[in-house]
C-alpha cells in the first residue's frame, strides 16, 4: 500500500505542481489529505476516489477556487464536513459518499450555485437537511441516503427545478412530505423509504410527468 505522505508539503508546493489542473490517486493511497492540497490553486478536478484515506477533511481544499470536481467517496474519512468548502463556488460535482463523515450538513453547501451533484450518502451525518439547499438550483442529483438526518423535510427542495434524482431514504427523517415537492417538474426517482415520514402523500406526486420511481416503504 503507498502511503499518501508522498504528497508531502514539498510535493504540493513544487514550482512545476503549482499550475496543475488535475490530480488522480485511487486504490492505493493511505493516510490522511495533507492540508497543503489547498496550495494548488489551479486545479479544477481533484480525485481521490476509492482508497484508504482517514482523518479529517482539511479546511485548506477551501483555497482551490478554481475547483470543478472534488471526488472523495469510497474511503474512511471522518469528521465533519468543512462549513469553509462552501468558498468553493465554481464546484459542480462534490462526492462524498461511503465515508464515515459524522456532523451536520453546513448550510454554506447552499452556496455552491453551480454544483449539479451532491452525493453525501452512506455516512454518519446527523442533523437537519439545510433549508439553503433550496438555492442550488443548477442541482440534478441530490443524495443523502443511509447517514442519521433527522427533522423534517425541509420545503424549499421544492424550488430545485432542475433535480432528476433525490435520495433522501435510510435515515431518521420525520414530518410529512412537503406538497412543494410536487413543483420538481423534472423528477425522474423520489426516494424517501425507511425514515420516521406520517401523514398523508399528496396527490399531485402522483400527476408528475416525468417521474419514473416513487419509493415510500417502510415509513409510519
Amino acid at each position: 500500500m503507498v502511503a499518501l505522505s508522498l504528497l508531502n508539503s514539498n510535493f504540493c508546493q513544487s514550482n512545476n505542481l503549482i499550475h496543475l489542473h488535475h490530480v488522480f490517486f485511487f486504490y492505493q493511497i493511505a493516510g490522511s489529505i495533507p492540508v497543503e492540497l489547498g496550495s494548488l490553486t489551479q486545479l479544477v478536478l481533484l480525485s481521490l476516489y476509492n482508497n484508504s484515506l482517514t482523518g479529517s477533511i482539511p479546511s485548506t481544499l477551501s483555497q482551490l477556487v478554481n475547483l470543478r470536481y472534488l471526488l472523495l467517496s469510497f474511503n474512511q474519512l471522518e469528521g465533519a464536513i468543512p462549513a469553509e468548502l462552501g468558498n468553493l463556488t465554481q464546484l459542480i460535482g462534490f462526492y462524498l459518499s461511503n465515508n464515515s463523515i459524522t456532523g451536520s450538513i453546513p448550510s454554506s453547501l447552499g452556496q455552491l450555485q453551480n454544483l449539479t451533484i451532491l452525493l453525501l450518502d452512506s455516512n454518519r451525518i446527523q442533523g437537519p437537511i439545510p433549508e439553503e439547499f433550496g438555492n442550488l438550483k443548477s442541482l440534478h442529483i441530490l443524495y443523502l441516503s443511509n447517514n442519521l438526518l433527522t427533522s423534517t423535510i425541509p420545503p424549499t427542495l421544492g424550488r430545485l427545478e432542475n433535480l432528476t434524482h433525490l435520495f433522501l431514504d435510510s435515515n431518521q427523517i420525520e414530518g410529512h412530505i412537503p406538497l412543494e415537492l410536487a413543483n420538481l417538474s423534472n423528477l425522474d426517482t423520489l426516494h424517501l423509504s425507511q425514515n420516521k415520514i406520517s401523514g398523508l402523500i399528496p396527490p399531485k406526486l402522483f400527476q408528475m410527468g416525468k417521474m419514473h420511481s416513487l419509493y415510500l416503504s417502510s415509513n409510519l
